[in-house]
Order: C-alpha cells, then structure tokens, then sequence
C-alpha cells in the first residue's frame, strides 16, 4: 500500500493536487491519501482586539474543517 500525505490550505494549488491524488489513484488503485489541513494562524489586529482567543481558535478551527470537508468530499466522489 502507498501512502500520500496531502496538505490543503483551500487554494486552487491545493485543490489542484487533490484533483491530482485522484487521477494518481486510477493508476495506483492501492494509494491512501492523507489529509493535512495548513492553515495560516488569524492575527489581524482589527479581529484579535474584538474577539477572544478561544472565539480566534475556533474561527481557525471551522475555517480548517471546512476545507477538509470539501477535499474529501472530492476524494470520496473518485472512490479515494
């Protein structure tokens, strides 16, 4: 089995290599991708002097889940 390790910050780039594991997986049937969700940490200073560290996290934490969810969307449609 091969594994590949595929980090996804939401980009077109990003995007790119899940549409690209997919086309990888019709020629190595066996692959297993990986999800890694890269997201750059929140510290504008007009967000951080209104909302709590805990509400920051976990605006960082949905924004994360919400690109996971929609690349594995992706993967599940190929059968990845």
């Amino acid at each position: 089995m091969h594994k590949l390790l595929l980090a996804v910050d939401g980009s077109a780039a990003a995007h790119r290599a899940v549409q690209y594991a997919v086309a990888l997986a019709a020629v190595v049937p066996s692959i297993e991708v990986v999800l890694l969700n890269v997201q750059p940490e929140i510290d504008d200073w007009s967000v951080l002097r209104v909302l709590t560290r805990e509400e920051v996290e976990a605006m960082e934490e949905s924004r994360a889940g919400d690109v996971l969810r929609e690349e594995r969307a992706v993967l599940q449609a190929a059968g990845v």
